[in-house]
């Protein structure tokens, strides 16, 4: 799957290979394999999340408006507010949207911080369906402020620089 970056490249294939093994439905390991498909599917966001504002060239804009080490809900409320939201919207008032335009986002959130903090986040782990679908909107995010940022600019910022093998550093097996 190409996509923005060789870490966002990386991290949705940890994610994928991860969802892979929870599929076998090992009671052994399942709580890891949940819980990993959703950590990462929550870095792959805050991945694109990075290269959109860099390529946007919005860095200083971001780290003056959330500071130096905000994380990814500061982060896409940054882009919500400056490229998607229709009015302008107070800080407040921007977090309050995220969840309503991007379904899932607190629950990545929440797992991906809990666990840069050395805490196992166990509520969404402990479902494959729920962490299924977590993995498929952290994707769906990604798409949507793609196509969003786009429109709003004019660009056309694409997610097609690195593929998986690429990011690797290794050659794709045949037939990819």
């Amino acid at each position: 799957m190409p996509e923005a970056s060789a870490d966002a490249a990386i991290l949705i294939a940890a994610s994928y290979q991860a969802m892979n093994r929870a599929a076998v439905g090992d009671p052994s390991t399942q709580l890891c394999d949940c819980t990993v498909t959703v950590a990462f599917a929550g870095f792959y966001i805050e991945a694109n999340l990075n290269h959109l504002i860099a390529e946007l060239g919005r860095e200083n804009d971001f780290k003056q408006a959330y500071g130096p080490n905000a994380g990814l809900k500061s982060k896409l409320a940054f882009l919500y507010a400056e490229y998607i939201a229709s009015v302008p919207l107070a800080k407040n008032d921007v977090y309050d949207r995220l969840e309503v335009e991007f379904p899932g986002i607190t629950e990545l959130s929440n797992v991906r911080n809990d666990i840069c903090h050395g805490t196992m986040n166990q509520t969404v782990a402990r479902s494959l369906p729920k962490t299924l679908e977590l993995r498929q909107r952290a994707k769906d995010i990604v798409t949507q402020l793609f196509t969003a940022v786009n429109g709003r600019t004019g660009n056309d910022l694409q997610r097609t620089l690195v593929t998986y093998w690429q990011a690797l550093g290794i050659q794709a097996p045949q037939g990819y």
